[in-house]
């Protein structure tokens, strides 16, 4: 990751912190998402708590439904349009994370390009042209795609995990104590 950094410009780092922001606000919003779920299937199992629960109560009385049935359908398409905000914002944010790795990979072989042509002749005479053109076309690929594009990739997942964690947590901290035990285990196991 050192090394990554030290090659990238003061432009791509921004570019980079700007993106991290963006992946945070999409775990943000794949936390609502799963967590707007849960009511809703509560509600469609048991529509007594309309009556029983005040806080749905209050929703229902707001969303000026006449029925329960009316008050669920309503409650579905605003878990639908929940769903389908995380969804758009995953979608940009990981366009945005690959179209930000493809540019800086491109920036990086114009560097190594223009740092070649800059060279001198001593330099061209004693290595092997097939060297630096794999240099620039091989390696730099892979750099941005197998080491830069995956870093700020799982950076999106860490953060989801780590959000969801906690809202589970706070939710049932003995439920995301055993998964988190578990899926650190198989980890393990598998790593």
């Amino acid at each position: 990751v050192k090394d990554i950094f030290s090659i990238l410009n003061v432009e791509q780092k921004r570019k980079l912190f700007a993106m991290q922001v963006l992946v945070i606000l999409t775990a943000i919003a794949e936390v609502c998402s799963v967590a707007v779920i849960g009511p809703f299937m509560a509600l469609a199992g048991n529509m007594e708590q309309i009556t029983n629960n005040q806080y749905i109560y209050r929703l229902y009385i707001l969303s000026q439904a006449h029925t329960p049935n009316q008050f669920l359908t309503i409650a579905g398409f605003i878990v639908l349009l929940f769903l389908l905000l995380s969804t758009l914002l995953s979608i940009v944010t990981i366009y945005k994370l690959s179209v930000f790795a493809a540019r800086t990979g491109a920036e990086i072989g114009d560097s190594l390009y223009s740092s070649y042509l800059k060279k001198n002749y001593l330099f061209h005479s004693t290595i092997n042209s097939s060297h630096l053109i794999k240099q620039i076309a091989t390696e730099v690929s892979r750099v941005t795609d197998n080491i830069l594009q995956p870093f700020v990739q799982i950076n999106a997942r860490i953060f989801a995990v780590i959000f969801i964690s906690i809202a589970i947590f706070i939710y049932k901290p003995i439920i995301s104590i055993i998964g988190i035990t578990v899926f650190l285990l198989a980890y393990y196991v598998l790593f």
